[in-house]
Formats: C-alpha cells, sequence, structure tokens
C-alpha cells in the first residue's frame, strides 16, 4: 500500500491550501508512530510501517506539484505497488473548503499534481481523496492554492485533517465506501 500526500517543498509552502494533502499525510504518520526519510532515488521522503499485517509506505514528493508523477512512478515502480494499492492525497479548489471526496477514479480537473501523476502511470484509474480548499473568489487559482489558509479556515483545519486521518485508516482496513 502506497499514501501519497502531494504538496510543494519549502518551508514558505507549508500552510498552504496546496500543501493540504501533505498535511494530512504527516498527521497521519505522526499518529501511527511513521518517520520520514528524505529519500533522492525515490525524489520524496518516505516513512514505511505497518498497517494491521500490510507493509504501508507512505510518499510526500519533494519534486514541486507540477513533478509529482516523477516520485509516484519511481515508488510505484520499484515497489511493484498495483494500482488499485495506491492512494493519492490532494487539495481541490472545486470543492468548498471542509469538503472530502474519494473518487477511485476520474480526471485531474485542472489540478497539476494530478495531471503528473496521470502521465506518469498512464492512467486515470487510481484511488484519490480529494480536500476541499474553497474556490478562488478573486485573482488567479494558482495564487489561491498556493496562499496560506485564512484565520476562520485554520481554525478549522485540526478537524478537517483528522477527517482525512480517519479517511486514510478507513482505506487501509478497506472499509472505506466513499467520502462525500
Amino acid at each position: 500500500m502506497l499514501i501519497v500526500g502531494l504538496g510543494n517543498p519549502g518551508k514558505k509552502y507549508d500552510l498552504t491550501r496546496h500543501n493540504f494533502g501533505q498535511m494530512v499525510l504527516y498527521a497521519f504518520a505522526e499518529k501511527h508512530h511513521f518517520s520520514f526519510k528524505k529519500e533522492r532515488e525515490f525524489k520524496g521522503e518516505i516513512a514505511r510501517g505497518r498497517w494491521k499485517e500490510e507493509r504501508v509506505l507512505l510518499l510526500f514528493p519533494t519534486t514541486y506539484m507540477n513533478l509529482s508523477g516523477q516520485a509516484v512512478r519511481k515508488t510505484v515502480s520499484f515497489y511493484k505497488i498495483p494500482i488499485e494499492d495506491l492512494l493519492i492525497i490532494s487539495d481541490d479548489a472545486a470543492l468548498p473548503f471542509g469538503t472530502l471526496r474519494s473518487r477511485n477514479s476520474g480526471s485531474a480537473g485542472g489540478h497539476n499534481g494530478l495531471k503528473s501523476i496521470e502521465e506518469s502511470l498512464g492512467t486515470r484509474d487510481y484511488p484519490r481523496l480529494k480536500l476541499g480548499v474553497g474556490e478562488a473568489t478573486i485573482g488567479l487559482l494558482e495564487d489561491h492554492v498556493l496562499s496560506p489558509f485564512t484565520k476562520e479556515e485554520q481554525e478549522k483545519l485540526p478537524e478537517m485533517i483528522t477527517q482525512g486521518v480517519r479517511y486514510l485508516e478507513e482505506w487501509l482496513s478497506r472499509e472505506n465506501e466513499g467520502i462525500e
């Protein structure tokens, strides 16, 4: 099993909307005592552990968002991970803030990280968890997703992250029916 949290590397992106996937991944790792280690050959940080009897890998690509597929492809290929055992966690500006949505396939919907993964894997058919960050109300979408959460959103982030972690636990247990 491989769970990938999308985001951009570097402190300046830590609390931006585009790093929501990374935030959930790191919270899961912390809760379940997984430790990340930078692995250049995989172009990312990887944490290894177990969930019940299953080996689980967590990946945060250290490429920028637009190149996330490189890290995903390298990790999937090296560890021979079946696509159905891959879960991508990403932000989604088309969903209202606070909404979680899971899908087993679909389009990238304008998300450059998901586009990169589709191109690298050669398929749109992989499980994903989308975390709503709300639409850009003014300005460009790029500016919106690269901006920090508002004060009001930051107050709600812990609960959203907890919901995301709960989803990962359900997905790993194969009990997830999807979250709308």
